[in-house]
This record gives C-alpha cells, sequence and structure tokens, in this order.
C-alpha cells in the first residue's frame, strides 16, 4: 500500500473515532443533582449500551456506575447484561437533576435488564403544603407524603407522571378517580426515620406504604377500581367488645370522622362518644386515621382488637388531633386465652394434697415415736 493511501486511511479511522459519542463511568457516593444520568449497581461486570438523541454509546463496568446523558428532554433508553452466572441483582435508574425517574432489575444468571424513560413526560408537580396538623381533602384523589427529611421521585399516575422534592408532610393531587395512582421516591439522606406515603379517595385512606431502610426508595402502584366497601358494626354508649375477629374502637366526646379498614379495603366513618368498628380480616394489616372535629383538648382514643385481645392504643388531646394505627397482624404472637366462669371457683387440688401430706407427716411420726418407746420401755 502506498505511503499516500495509508494517510488516507488512517485520517478516515480517526475521523470515524472522533464521530463516536463517548460516556465516562464515574464512581460518585451521591446522586448527581444535575443533568441526566444513568446508574448501574451491579457487584460483579456489566456491559451494554446506553442511547439518547438517536446516539447509542456502548458502557461497560462493575459495582456502582454513573454514566451522563447528554439530552435534557429527549428518550433514554438502556440496555445491560450481567456478565457472569451469579443470581446477584442487577439494577439500571434513570435520574435528572437528582430525582429517580425510573428503575429496573434482574436477578437471572446472564441477565439483561432494558429501561426506557421519554424525558418529555416529566411535569412539574403542583403541591398542596399542610400545617403540622393537616386536614384530610375530603373530595378528589390525593397522595400525602410525610417525611422530617427530603425525599425525591414521581408521584402521578403511569402516563402522566410528576417531579416531587420536599419535606415535612404534603398533599398532592392526582387527576383520576378510577385510573391507577403511582409513586416512586427516595429518601435523599442516611436517617433511619419513616418515609411515609397515604393515598386517599373522597377523605378515606385506601393504601399505605412506609419505609425507614436509609436511602431506601418506597415504589408501588394502586388501581383505584380496587376499592372496596367495609361493612362497620356500632355499639352503643358503652360497647362490649366482642370475643371474636378483629375490631377498632374509636372513643371520643365530641364529632369525629376518619377511615378505617384493611389492605384495598376501607371505608370513611364519622361518630361520637364511644363505637367499635369491625375489620374483615384477621391476619391482614389494621389501618385507622381519626381526627376530632372540634378543636377542643378532649382526648380521642383509637384502640385495636383481636378476639376480644387489647393490640394497640393511640390517643390525641390536640385541638382537631389526628390519631393512626397501622398494625401488621401476622407480626403479633400467638395468644393464648384462660376462660373464667362469672364466679370462678378457687382450684382446690394444691390444699387437697397439702392435707394428706400433713396426714401422713403424722402417722410416720407417731409411728416413730411408739417405736422408741417400746425400745427404750416408756410408757
Amino acid at each position: 500500500m502506498k505511503i499516500k493511501e495509508l494517510m488516507k486511511w488512517t485520517v478516515l479511522i480517526l475521523l470515524l473515532i472522533s464521530s463516536i459519542d463517548t460516556i465516562s463511568a464515574i464512581s460518585l457516593s451521591s446522586i448527581p443533582q444535575t443533568g441526566v444520568w444513568v446508574r448501574v449497581i451491579y457487584p460483579g461486570n456489566f456491559t451494554g449500551s446506553i442511547e439518547s438523541d438517536g446516539n447509542i454509546i456502548p458502557v461497560s463496568g462493575s459495582v456502582d456506575q454513573f454514566y451522563q446523558v447528554p439530552t435534557g428532554d429527549g428518550i433514554v433508553t438502556a440496555i445491560l447484561q450481567k456478565e457472569d452466572d451469579s443470581t446477584n441483582k442487577i439494577t439500571v435508574e434513570v435520574y435528572k437533576n437528582g430525582v429517580l425517574l425510573k428503575r429496573e432489575t434482574n436477578e437471572i444468571p446472564k441477565g439483561i435488564v432494558g429501561i426506557q424513560f421519554d424525558l418529555k413526560s416529566v411535569q412539574t408537580q403542583i403541591t398542596v403544603t399542610t400545617t403540622s396538623l393537616p386536614i384530610i381533602p375530603q373530595t378528589g384523589v390525593w397522595v400525602r407524603v410525610t417525611y422530617p427529611g427530603t425525599y425525591t421521585g414521581l408521584i402521578g399516575t403511569p402516563n402522566d407522571l410528576h417531579v416531587s422534592t420536599d419535606s415535612g408532610d404534603h398533599f398532592y393531587q392526582i387527576l383520576t378517580t378510577n385510573g391507577t395512582v403511582a409513586v416512586s421516591l427516595q429518601k435523599a439522606d442516611g436517617s433511619s426515620d419513616k418515609l411515609t406515603v397515604e393515598i386517599y379517595i373522597n377523605g378515606v385512606l385506601v393504601e399505605q406504604k412506609s419505609t425507614n431502610a436509609p436511602k431506601d426508595i418506597l415504589e408501588f402502584q394502586f388501581d383505584l377500581k380496587s376499592f372496596k366497601i367495609l361493612t362497620t358494626v356500632t355499639t352503643t354508649s358503652q360497647p362490649i367488645i366482642p370475643q371474636n375477629g378483629v375490631w377498632v374502637r374509636v372513643i371520643y366526646p365530641g364529632d369525629f370522622t376518619g377511615s378505617i379498614g384493611s389492605t384495598g379495603k376501607m371505608k370513611p366513618v364519622t361518630g361520637s362518644v364511644d363505637q367499635v368498628y369491625q375489620i374483615p380480616t384477621i391476619d391482614d394489616t389494621v389501618t385507622a386515621v381519626f381526627q376530632k372535629k372540634d378543636n377542643s383538648t378532649n382526648k380521642i382514643t383509637l384502640e385495636v382488637y383481636k378476639n376480644e385481645v387489647f393490640l394497640e392504643r393511640k390517643t390525641s388531646e390536640i385541638p382537631k388531633g389526628i390519631v393512626e394505627i397501622w398494625l401488621d397482624l401476622k407480626s403479633l404472637p400467638p395468644q393464648t386465652t384462660v376462660t373464667t366462669t362469672s364466679q370462678p371457683i378457687i382450684p382446690q387440688t394444691i390444699s387437697v394434697d397439702k392435707s394428706q401430706q400433713l396426714g401422713e407427716q403424722n402417722n410416720i411420726l407417731t409411728q416413730i415415736t411408739n417405736f422408741f418407746k417400746k425400745m427404750f420401755g416408756m410408757r
């Protein structure tokens, strides 16, 4: 090959190489707060590609890597594969300005995980900030997020997700009444404080999720069409706790309102004085949220019973105070009960045994005394 042709091909190869986009892997201790990033987490080696705006970039790495994507409102596509036969989980996440947008995982040996997200679908979420004593909205579908630190993520419906970054106690309205609510929120810090997400329909709590793990993510969907009606039982002013089933008791001298039930089966309830409500479950989760309707400092008390056995109690004396109980019945130890009559009879077995034992001892002592009297001629 002539020198001129060799130089020509060298120039062409260099031009071709310069036209290929590259993405450098970066190991970071925290989520980048600006730009679009793809994060890949896997204890072994992985390989694959990331695509945006028509550009496909090959990537490879291990452990925990971030790859910056040169787009702000395009479609991000990432396909990664495990290079070994382990069942360790490989996780792929997409972030924009520090907010988690989507996550996919795979635990299959040599498994492939693919993820695609349209950045134009991310909109700014309108929030409703509550006070330290929030009043639950009585109309519409709302997501309530409670966390003392900062959280970030997406709230909305699968086709209409909105970015949210907040702290404290906030309500987010969902513009659907019979669709699906989608939530993906992450704690931004390493604390073990509880992050709680609740979904309300017309003031009724229908779903609740929580986590205490540092930097953990709450990600779930709730089908609003799965909402079911709960049957309640109202007692007299001085109720007797039923001996069978799961029951919630509410005691307050004024009026109260709230919602009660188990997972996916909630109902709004109102009452006053002293009421008990049956929960149609024996091994699921009991959820109850009640609020005082007045500004008094009288105590409102919320109690949970199973088969007449007291399980948990919460109280509040704050004006318009809220009491909440979330109890997993499966986590409770087996109950041991002792049944008595209205006039119990004191067990007599022990006293009878003692009198018999005393008589036997006296008999033996008499025999020993007579033996010594005969031996020594005593009278």
